[in-house]
């Protein structure tokens, strides 16, 4: 079987948040993503921070590729904005690429 070659991504997004509450907001976010890909793990625990002076939570996932089969890490930032809106930042690399990256 032949690899499939396989490009990291990163995605920013705003989705709409009715709770204004960043855990509960994140907790939906991840659980949308695993409605489309039921092989993402489940977030552990949240590693607290900042984007542009606003809380922001972090947390690391992983993944089995539809395309190559191999193991992914999914790196998912998220932070609300003054609308209450949920601002968000997914990065996504093979495995054994991740640490070229650094992180997102």
């Amino acid at each position: 079987m032949s690899r499939v070659p396989w490009t990291p991504a990163v995605e920013f997004g705003v989705a709409r948040n009715e709770s204004h509450d960043l855990n509960t907001a994140t907790n939906e976010l991840i659980q949308s993503l695993q409605q489309g890909n039921p092989r993402l793990s489940r977030p552990g625990n949240y590693d607290r921070g900042s984007i542009g002076g606003r809380d922001a939570l972090h947390t690391t996932l992983s993944n089995i590729s539809d395309v190559t089969g191999g193991q992914e890490v999914v790196d998912v930032y998220t932070t609300t904005l003054s609308d209450g809106s949920l601002f968000y930042g997914i990065g996504v690399a093979p495995r054994e690429e991740w640490n070229n990256y650094g992180g997102v």
